[in-house]
């Protein structure tokens, strides 16, 4: 039986829901590097093999990584404190309405 990640993505492009590479941003440029480079670094040789499974969906261009810039990261309105206009920024980024009561 197939990972549960690997499953999630199979039936993606099984059901045509995506036409193309799937975009993943990404703030890291470490990671990006080092999941576009396969060969082995004596830094890297504790990353489980499960984690592996980014790397392989690159090499299948299944999925591609982008730099996002720091203060364009949406993610951060979820983990930083942030200013009350920074986060409506965010979260109509992420396509968030506001309930208004």
């Amino acid at each position: 039986m197939l990972p549960r990640k690997t499953r999630i993505v199979e039936i993606v492009f099984k059901y045509g829901v995506s036409t193309g590479a799937i975009r993943i941003d990404c703030y890291s440029q470490s990671a990006i590097f080092l999941a576009n480079n396969p060969t082995y670094h004596s830094k890297t040789k504790h990353i489980d093999v499960q984690y592996h499974f980014v790397r392989d969906m690159i090499e299948d261009k299944k999925v591609f990584l982008v730099k996002v810039d720091t203060l364009k990261n949406t993610a951060n309105a979820l983990t930083k404190s942030v200013s009350s206009e920074k986060f409506s920024w965010y979260r109509e980024t992420m396509g968030i309405t506001r309930l208004d009561k």
